[in-house]
């Protein structure tokens, strides 16, 4: 069932959810399925959320006809819920009508292996690290995204990356993604740049975060 796409009533669990009504069936046991929400709504690359791309013969019915669109994960929104109260999508053409197979059983729409794979190192960044703290939260960051360390005024932050996180968010300005977060009630915020990290070249980006946090506030010197 892991990659199958799957309807779910989201309006059961939280209003804010109700559009997104499909889902990606993921981790299973007997009588439960792990799901990650996802839907067509434009959302910038976050902690929690990133485009996964066009899904294979999986069609919504828009004003323009039935249509094949990009989709936005949401990892915050995973929820575990009873197998039997989804139910499975079935692949369809952008004239609507229900693809088969050569036993003329209808075929379930389903995510690619690059996409599974995709989901997969995303959910690891995301889950990693219980404890909200600042490190935690750069190294989930997008790929694309780098810390801006010449923006940083407070040298005293590099001291502050494993502090518990009473409370963060995130902005995106233009091509800045802004952090605003409190240690013990205190306000603090960096920015992370964007890049032209075509290669998303995840390793290099997180031990140059790693670094910096362990050399500490030296490197603003």
């Amino acid at each position: 069932m892991k990659g199958n796409i799957v309807q779910y009533n989201f309006a059961d669990i939280e209003e804010e959810v109700y559009s997104l009504d499909y889902a990606i069936a993921w981790n299973t046991d007997e009588e439960n399925v792990n799901i990650i929400p996802f839907t067509n709504k434009f959302c910038k690359e976050s902690i929690e959320s990133f485009c996964l791309g066009k899904i294979n013969n999986f069609v919504e019915i828009l004003n323009e006809g039935f249509v094949e669109n990009h989709h936005y994960v949401h990892l915050d929104k995973m929820i575990s819920v009873p197998k039997k109260k989804v139910n499975l999508v079935y692949q369809q053409d952008t004239h609507g009508y229900l693809l088969r197979d050569d036993n003329d059983k209808l075929i379930p729409a389903k995510i690619t292996s690059d996409q599974s794979k995709s989901i997969s190192s995303k959910m690891e960044l995301f889950c990693a690290g219980e404890e909200k703290c600042l490190i935690n939260i750069l190294l989930k960051a997008d790929p694309s995204y780098i810390l801006d360390v010449d923006s940083i005024k407070d040298k005293n932050i590099l001291n502050l990356g494993y502090e518990s996180i009473d409370r963060y968010k995130e902005y995106n300005f233009d091509d800045d993604k802004i952090l605003i977060f409190f240690i013990n009630k205190k306000r603090y915020s960096v920015i992370m740049k964007k890049t032209n990290n075509a290669d998303n070249d995840l390793v290099s980006r997180n031990n140059t975060i790693k670094e910096l946090f362990t050399n500490k506030a030296g490197n603003l010197n």
